[in-house]
């Protein structure tokens, strides 16, 4: 199944990396299509710093900035 999340007037796709805006597709970076996944998968709710740096930068233990 395919995840995508409804976002205001957009439709994000997290597999395929981009979101689509009044039929304009837009790709997205890893790193960005991994942010939004974050904040699209906890709407309204705050997520702390730490997780971020944690799902988004961290390899093999360490976060790279």
């Amino acid at each position: 199944p395919t995840r995508q999340y409804s976002i205001g007037k957009a439709i994000f796709n997290f597999e395929e990396q981009h979101l689509l805006i009044e039929n304009e597709q837009i790709s997205l970076t890893p790193t960005e299509a991994k942010l939004l996944h974050l904040f699209a998968v906890a709407p309204n709710q705050v997520i702390e710093k730490s997780v971020i740096q944690k799902e988004i930068w961290q390899h093999d233990g360490e976060i790279i900035s």
